[in-house]
């Protein structure tokens, strides 16, 4: 979790969001706010249990099997920074997003922070083996991909092969995207 925690903080620093004092006493509040929220960080161990190798003990080896498998878990940690930056919640709705283009604006933003994070391959691979997975398990039937002008273009002749292979699998192509802004979406059909 600490390294998570290290790759968030290093994001906003390398996107200048923070100074670098602003960083390191960040850093220290969500490590801390997190150790103080995980489960038995409360309780105090005497110098036996102190000893004891809990990281190899029966129970923590069932504990991170579970922990493999489960999906979502509310995080107690209070982290307001992440909060703010990654979703569209605030006061004033109105005031905030008095038109489409603001809330595109804001929505564009934290997909520019997030990126840094799902393109790191460690976890990227991760990441997309276990959502496939998923995917397939729970019958998915449609998949949103974002990508560069160059991708896409690969992605499209991909596709119309594809389709030429298995007509009755893949029903359509779709571009997603905020059409007040440039051209509509019509304008790259073919």
């Amino acid at each position: 979790m600490e390294s998570l925690a290290n790759l968030l903080l290093l994001t906003f620093l390398i996107f200048g969001r923070y100074s670098s004092v602003d960083y390191w006493s960040d850093r220290e509040i969500v490590l801390a706010r997190e150790a103080s929220e995980l489960i038995g960080s409360s309780i105090d161990l005497t110098e036996k249990e102190q000893e004891a190798d809990i990281e190899n003990s029966e129970v923590s080896k069932f504990i991170k099997i579970i922990r493999k498998e489960l999906r979502y878990i509310p995080i107690p940690v209070l982290w307001y920074l992440l909060i703010f930056l990654f979703n569209l919640i605030v006061d004033d709705l109105v005031a905030t997003y008095n038109d489409i283009n603001a809330v595109w604006n804001k929505f564009s933003q934290i997909f520019s922070l997030i990126a840094p994070l799902l393109s790191y391959r460690p976890l990227l691979r991760d990441y997309m083996d276990k959502i496939f997975q998923e995917f397939c398990d729970d019958n998915v039937m449609h998949l949103e991909i974002r990508v560069d002008n160059q991708t896409m273009e690969t992605f499209i002749e991909q596709y119309l092969a594809l389709q030429r292979l298995y007509p009755e699998m893949i029903a359509d192509f779709d571009l997603i995207g905020q059409e007040d802004v440039g051209k509509p979406l019509s304008d790259f059909v073919d």
